[in-house]
Order: C-alpha cells, then structure tokens, then sequence
C-alpha cells in the first residue's frame, strides 16, 4: 500500500492534508475535531500584535454577513462552490489566551500545528515568534499576505509584496527563533514580483514557503437591487461592502499556476493552498512541486470529514500508478511549462467530427463562429466543418457535450 506520509521542514505528517489558517482552526476544539478526522496538520488562524483588537476583552466582533458562496452550476456540478467570498479580519479569542492555554491545548490532538501570525514590525514579528514558539507549535507561517483588513492595520500583503521588507522579516526571525519560518505569498501580485518576492524569503532563509492567500475579488453584484452579494451595514448605517477575499474552485488555476512559477523558481518546500477541492486537484499541486497541501474552505463546506476522501483517493491513485511515496511524483510536471517562445509554432490541424456521435446541437458552431475560424456549420442536422477555413483552435472538441469533435494528436476534452 502506498505511504502517504509527508515530511516538511523535519516534522512529519502522516498525510500532506492540512487545515488552513483560518475559521476552521481558530481554536483547540476545532483542531482536535480536525485531528480525530484524519487531517495530517493544521495551521491556526492569523495571531496579530499588540494593538491588534481583543476579543476576551471586547468580544467578537466583525462585519456581517461576513461569507457569501456563489454556485455556478451552469459551468460545474450542481450545488458545488466556486467562489466563497469571507470578509472576516481578526481570530476569536485574542493572543493572551492563544499563548496561556489554546496553542498547548491544540497539541494535545497529536498532530503537527503551526502558527500564523502578522505584524507591521520588526518587533512586533520577533515577539510574536518567540511567544508561538514558547507556546510549544511546531512551525510558525508568517501571514504575508492578507489581502483586505489587516493591511489596513499596515499588515498582511503590504509585507509581502516588497523583496526587502520580506527579507528583512525572515532575518530577524530566523535569528530570533529555532523553529521552522514559512512566509505565506500573495496571489495578488504580478508573476514577476511574486517570483521575486520568492527568492527574496529564500535567499534571507526561509525553510519553506505556503501559498496563496485568498484572491481580492467581489463575488458578485445583485442587478435587480445594485447592492453587492456579499452586502454588510457601514458606519453610516447604510449598506457597504469591500474588496474581499475569494477562495474556492475559482482560484485553483491561480493557486496552481504559482505553485509552478515558485517552485521552478527555488529550492525550499512549498505547502499549497488555493482552490483544492478533491483528491484530485491536490495530486496536480503536488505534481507541480507541493509538498503539503492547505484546504480552508473545503472544511467550512463540506465538513472536516472530506479528508477522508483526499487520502482514500490519493492512496488508490498511488497504488493504481504504482507510486510508493509521494515523492515518486512530486514535481513532476515542473519539466512541461516554460516560456511561450519555447513553444513550436505549427499549421493548423483540421478538426473531425465523429457523426454517430453528434447530435447537431450547434455548440461548436457558436463556440468556432466567436472564437475560432467560422469553419463548422450544421448540415442535416450533423456538424460539417470546412477544412480550409478550420484554424486548429480545439474549441470545437472544448464544448462539444458528446466527445464528436476531436483535434488529431489531442485528447477528448473531459
């Protein structure tokens, strides 16, 4: 049977499944109840500095609603998530009480736990460090890259989209504690800049990188009343909403492409997050160099138990490839991508259409006439395309519902 199992900066996993920072980590019951599922690690929800609000003394507070899903069942299966949008900023419970009892608590669940903190300073990051560090987790994830409230505060990816600032953070960090020291990268930032800011963590010492936060987006806006989906109350009293953070299915060739970009980029292990929602779109990341895999919405939607599913699927899949470990597969794609000059420019290829299989539904007609050469038109009720005018685009097979229009030397679209 295949091992599963997972090493990252020298702390093993017993499944490269972990919980993202976030709500369904933001305290020790909820790890336990992570643990007891079978997730291999969790990392907890972001701790801030001193400043940062306190909810044991002021209570919990937040902008509501502070989720919105938006479902696109037209474009994937029925009910499923693509966007989940979540305007949310601060941890529950406050620092003092993350540092007296829940960090300890949270390891009694047997599995690795890591912290994830911010800060606008050199200061405020060491202390965070050596206290999470003190408190007993296993590595600390420096959240460097928040998209919305905390860089408010001067946080989140106002460190992490400058290679000097991130470098002097990883600095002083490594110097200050001996646990492992994980920026997390933004996915709002150029491929250039990312890529910089990359090396730049790297280069100043980092053990490993995570990534991405949550894309700003906006899930959507209600045409029949003008008001955002995701709409909460200003301070004015009247209805307000912000750019926010989007997760889900709708990042993943976002969260995917930068796994690539980074890990082409650098040497040191990468703990991925973006858009995973099933066994197999964890083993792609870990094709494309992932060493751990983060899931924060998946838990939310469907509950901590889906980790059943990702290690029951990644163990079938290894057994069937014949894969021992995971490293039998990790990076394997990296060899593909590269530069579009390093592409072979090549004539078109005529696409068939397989008239047992075609019901003359006319997609490919749209989709060639918008996109494509104008080169397939519906004769009695079968898909006829002119060879002369065909350009090779492959459309034609991308929306086709029954696999009758095919591209030679590529497969059916799936």
């Amino acid at each position: 049977m295949a091992d599963i199992s997972e090493t990252l900066c020298g702390i093993k996993f017993k499944n490269p499944f972990l919980i993202a920072a976030g709500h369904p980590a933001d305290n020790a019951i909820k790890v336990k109840k992570a643990a007891a599922a079978g997730w291999g690690g969790v990392v907890l929800k972001t701790i801030g500095p001193a400043g940062w609000p306190d909810p044991s003394k002021e209570g919990y507070k937040h902008p509501r609603p502070n989720f919105w899903i938006t479902r696109q069942s037209k474009y994937i299966k029925k009910g499923s998530v693509f966007a989940f949008e979540n305007i949310t900023g601060i941890d529950k419970l406050g620092k003092t009480r993350w540092f007296e009892r829940e960090i300890g608590d949270a390891k009694d669940s047997g599995i690795p736990v890591i912290a994830s903190i911010a800060a606008a300073t050199i200061k405020d990051w060491v202390d965070l460090a050596c206290a999470v560090e003190k408190a007993g987790v296993d590595m600390v994830e420096l959240n460097t890259s928040g998209p919305y409230a905390i860089t408010e505060m001067g946080m989140g990816d106002l460190t992490g989209k400058d290679p000097s600032t991130m470098a002097e953070v990883v600095k002083a960090l490594k110097k200050a504690c001996s646990i492992p020291v994980i920026p997390k990268l933004s996915p709002n930032l150029t491929p250039t800049v990312l890529v910089d800011i990359a090396k730049a963590a790297a280069n100043a010492g980092a053990d490993a990188l995570a990534g991405i936060n949550t894309v700003l987006g906006v899930n959507g806006i209600d045409i029949e009343t003008g008001l955002p989906l995701c709409t909460c109350v200003g301070l004015d009293g009247k209805p307000k909403s912000i750019f926010a953070g989007i997760s889900g299915s709708a990042i993943k060739p976002i969260g995917l492409r930068i796994v690539l970009q980074v890990c082409k980029s650098v040497s040191i292990p990468y703990s991925a997050a973006g858009g995973l929602t099933d066994w197999q779109d964890c083993v792609e990341f870990i094709m494309a160099g992932a060493t751990t895999l983060q899931l924060c919405t998946g838990p939310i939607v469907f509950g901590y138990d889906m980790v059943k599913s990702l290690t029951e699927g990644l163990e079938k899949f290894m057994d069937r490839k014949g894969y021992k470990s995971i490293s039998d597969f990790k990076g394997m794609s990296l060899k593909y991508f590269g530069k579009y000059g390093d592409l072979k420019v090549e004539p078109a290829v005529s696409a068939t259409i397989n008239e047992e299989l075609c019901t003359g539904c006319g997609l490919c007609v749209k989709a060639c006439e918008a996109g494509g050469g104008t080169a397939i038109t519906i004769k009695d009720k079968i898909a006829k395309v002119d060879k002369k005018l065909c350009v090779g685009c492959n459309l034609c097979n991308l929306v086709c519902p029954e696999g009758a229009a095919k591209l030679a030397g590529v497969p059916a679209a799936t």
